[in-house]
Order: C-alpha cells, then sequence, then structure tokens
C-alpha cells in the first residue's frame, strides 16, 4: 500500500496537481475530512461488501464518484445520487472526475463550487 501511495503522489507532482490533489493518512473526524472535500472518490478494484465510503460520502452531502463493484453498485445510483465508472479503469474515473458532472447532475444538496473541481482528497480505503 506505501508503494502505490508513493507512486500516486509522484504521479500528482509529475502533472503539477499538488495544490489540487491531498493525501490523506489516518484521519480520526471523518465528518471533517468529507466537509472540506469537493468530490469524494471509492477507486476500489475489489468487491467491498457495503460500499462504507460512497454511503459517508452521501451522508455528508459531498458527491461520491466511485467503481462499479460491490457495495458502491448498490448504494449509488449512477448519474443520480453519484457517479459510477468502470473498475480499475483509470480512463474511466478521470473521465469522470475531469468533467464537471458530479456537481450538476447529483441528486444531494452540495455546496457550490467552482466550474472545475479545484481539491480532490484521497482517503484511505
Amino acid at each position: 500500500r506505501e508503494l502505490y501511495k508513493k507512486k500516486l503522489i509522484r504521479l500528482t507532482e509529475q502533472y503539477r496537481l499538488i495544490n489540487q490533489v491531498k493525501f490523506i493518512d489516518h484521519c480520526k473526524d471523518m465528518a471533517l475530512a468529507y466537509k472540506v472535500s469537493d468530490i469524494v472518490v471509492s477507486a476500489s478494484i475489489e468487491p467491498e461488501a457495503f460500499g462504507r465510503v460512497a454511503v459517508e460520502a452521501q451522508s455528508m452531502e459531498r458527491p461520491i464518484i466511485a467503481s462499479n463493484i460491490g457495495g458502491s453498485k448498490e448504494t449509488v445510483i449512477d448519474e443520480k445520487t453519484g457517479f459510477l465508472f468502470d473498475s480499475n479503469n483509470a480512463k474511466s474515473l478521470s473521465k469522470k472526475i475531469s468533467t464537471n458532472e458530479p456537481v450538476r447532475l447529483c441528486n444531494i444538496k452540495i455546496k457550490p463550487t467552482p466550474k472545475k473541481f479545484t481539491n480532490v482528497s484521497v482517503l484511505p480505503a
């Protein structure tokens, strides 16, 4: 897991996204973590039984972008309560993040955000 995180950080630096992407280590106040995020991404590559991250994001009124496997597939209604992307498919995920669709189409009350997302938080699984 640590090696993967280092790779993601290098990519973030390489593409000059260090001011837009935040990597969060262990966080005791998850409500605050969700509140300061413009969007929440759950990029699971293996099915989770419940998909807790998606439900927590929805409860904190944040748009969720989740892989289309496991519990998220059951708790996220694509383009209504959040967004699903093809699991283990970086292009599918980047397409969902790079559009303004999470703000425009979410069927949840969210804070106003700029046309393009300014912050993306990566939370530990």
